[in-house]
């Protein structure tokens, strides 16, 4: 079997014994004697922090339970889109190669079609930070904080969205906000209050008409 055959055999084996559990490829299986290890697509992240995160080293005889439990590390660090794993034979050495592609760093955060609230009230509530790496677990967090201050302050109707605007290796975060009008209260009234008028309790109540 040629480099090329071997590598694309390889790859479509790591990649279904990925997405399945541990106790589904499989009994452990020697793959072969790792001789040199080299990750590609790299541009911000250091290729000492997936070596050291990851436990196959130059000398190990790697298996697929091994090479699952490293994929799953690299992908842990939170930082890569996608990790793919070949095999290539170089002058007899076997290579195991980490093809990696990093997820976009958030250059800008912008809020667009708010009014009614401050831009800097509205930067308190996101954990998301510029120049940060692209967290789309944490941008969902951050659209349910937002909504949630929005009903604090009486914008029930309020809809948050995002969207993401690609700009050369980075992205725009951009929160996408409908305000629509205060919920206002238009009418208070007790039922069944004998001992207080409505007004003595309206008194004690933060909740206004109007």
């Amino acid at each position: 079997m040629g480099k090329v055959a071997l590598s694309l055999a390889l790859i479509l084996s790591l990649f279904f014994s990925y997405r399945i559990a541990a106790s589904e490829i499989g009994p452990r299986k020697d793959l072969f004697l790792v001789d040199q290890i080299e990750v590609e697509g790299l541009k911000k992240v250091e290729r000492e922090a997936i070596l050291e995160k990851i436990q196959a080293r130059p000398g190990t005889v790697l298996d697929n339970h091994l090479l699952k439990k490293d994929i799953e590390l690299i992908y842990g660090m939170q930082y890569f889109e996608f990790v793919e794993v070949h095999k290539e034979i170089k002058a007899g050495k076997n290579h195991l190669i980490y093809v990696v592609k990093e997820k976009p760093v958030v250059r800008k955060i912008l809020f667009e079609g708010y009014d009614g609230i401050g831009l800097n009230d509205l930067k308190e509530q996101i954990k998301t930070k510029e120049f940060a790496i692209l967290d789309i677990n944490t941008i969902k967090s951050d659209v349910t904080a937002l909504q949630k201050f929005y009903e604090e302050k009486g914008y029930y109707l309020a809809a948050i969205n995002y969207q993401l605007r690609e700009v050369k290796d980075a992205v725009e975060l951009v929160f996408e906000v409908k305000e629509f009008d205060k919920v206002r209260v238009k009418q208070i009234t007790f039922l069944g209050n004998n001992a207080f008028s409505d007004e003595e309790l309206k008194a004690l109540m933060e909740t206004r008409e109007e």
